[in-house]
């Protein structure tokens, strides 16, 4: 059954490849979404022709950066092959609260970023993961500025007023 995304739904990965005979699947998740991949009920997978189906999740976990999902009526390989390279996108309102400061990322993504020296530093577009920390990638009135995800640099998120106070060390900006 296909079914229209609503427009909070975003992009939480693709699906790669079949894994094992059990109808498992392997996804590569976006930026940041693996969390909200492992916690979700229910995937919407969009296919190359642009239409979707709604399936409800049995299992999904982090494997090696990647998530390994079996799904609700889909148990053999051959039921999940014709997945293979389909979106997979979820609707945030059906993941948990996180608390403490924590943001799933398509909470984050689209913020103005604001400093208390520079001002406005631009729109927070991306987020690379490396293995000390995330960086978030900002364009703005500076050029492309990355600032390490860190609570030392990030003073506040106003997600209502679609904003993030930081902090930047001195020279940070003028280095673009």
């Amino acid at each position: 059954m296909a079914e229209i995304r609503t427009r909070q739904e975003f992009c939480a990965g693709v699906i790669t490849s079949t894994h094992g005979l059990k109808g498992e699947m392997k996804i590569r998740p976006e930026q940041a979404c693996a969390p909200a991949l492992c916690a979700a009920p229910q995937y919407q997978l969009r296919s190359d022709a642009n239409t979707f189906i709604t399936v409800d999740v049995r299992r999904a976990a982090l494997h090696k950066q990647m998530v390994i999902a079996s799904l609700v009526d889909y148990s053999s390989i051959d039921s999940v092959r014709d997945f293979v390279g389909a979106e997979v996108w979820i609707d945030p309102a059906s993941l948990p609260e996180v608390t403490d400061g924590n943001y799933y990322w398509h909470q984050l993504q689209g913020l103005k970023v604001i400093d208390l020296d520079a001002g406005e530093v631009g729109t927070l577009e991306r987020l690379l993961s490396t293995p000390g920390h995330d960086i978030y990638v900002v364009n703005g009135p500076y050029g492309e500025v990355m600032i390490p995800a860190v609570a030392a640099l990030v003073e506040r998120v106003d997600l209502n007023a679609g904003t993030m106070h930081v902090t930047l060390p001195q020279g940070l900006v003028e280095l673009n």
